[in-house]
């Protein structure tokens, strides 16, 4: 059994195929307090890195950018579309109850194309191969790597990072295709394509529960 918080403050239990609604009730009651201390901590995360507002004028972030949210509303309209001009991004929907999945969307084509050019940059540096890179939403993680595969996976939601703490979890992923392990090893590789990670990586503990568009 398992225990999974939100960056919206969403509780879930995930529980094994042969688990009773009953023994999950029960595991929560003794998680209660850490459920507990772990909301109030979200709340806190989230008060000092507010999430992304899906409306018209907002200022909204894309690795390190800040951009001017525009959302037109035009009836009838068959599909989304979203266009970048300098720093305006206009989002085309028929209701504004479609903006949100329509900029969803957008963030997550930006992530695509953003870390598959900075994989490729880091894999050049180590003189690694890379098969291939997705940009995905991830419920509990930022990056990923098959080492087997020769695959990396990034949460797309670090589009609304600053850039070099997306740079970081790339650099991460890509340092795991020379050590498949968290040893020191691993960590001189991380820092040798970033060498203040460590500040980086404790930005993202810190303010990760804020970034995702309301």
């Amino acid at each position: 059994m398992s225990i999974r918080i939100s960056e919206a403050g969403i509780v879930e239990l995930v529980l094994p195929l042969r688990a009773s609604e009953r023994a999950g009730n029960a595991f929560i009651k003794i998680r209660h307090e850490w459920i507990s201390r772990a909301l109030d901590t979200q709340k806190q995360r989230n008060a000092m890195q507010k999430p992304v507002i899906c409306e018209d004028k907002a200022s909204i972030p894309c690795f390190g950018d800040m951009l001017k949210l525009s959302i037109v509303c035009e009836p009838g309209r068959s599909r989304a579309s979203v266009i970048l001009r300098g720093f305006t991004l206009s989002v085309y929907v028929a209701t504004f109850a479609d903006a949100q999945k329509a900029l969803s969307k957008w963030y997550r084509r930006e992530a695509m194309a953003y870390c598959t050019g900075q994989v490729q940059e880091y894999a050049d540096v180590l003189n690694v191969t890379v098969s291939a890179v997705r940009a995905i939403g991830m419920k509990s993680q930022w990056g990923s790597c098959n080492s087997i595969k020769k695959s990396l996976t990034f949460n797309w939601k670090l589009a609304l990072a600053p850039e070099e703490v997306a740079r970081y979890v790339i650099a991460h992923e890509v340092a795991h295709l020379v050590q498949a392990n968290h040893s020191k090893a691993f960590w001189d590789v991380v820092k040798k394509l970033d060498p203040d990670y460590m500040a980086h990586r404790t930005w993202l503990k810190v303010y990760g529960g804020g970034l995702y568009i309301q």
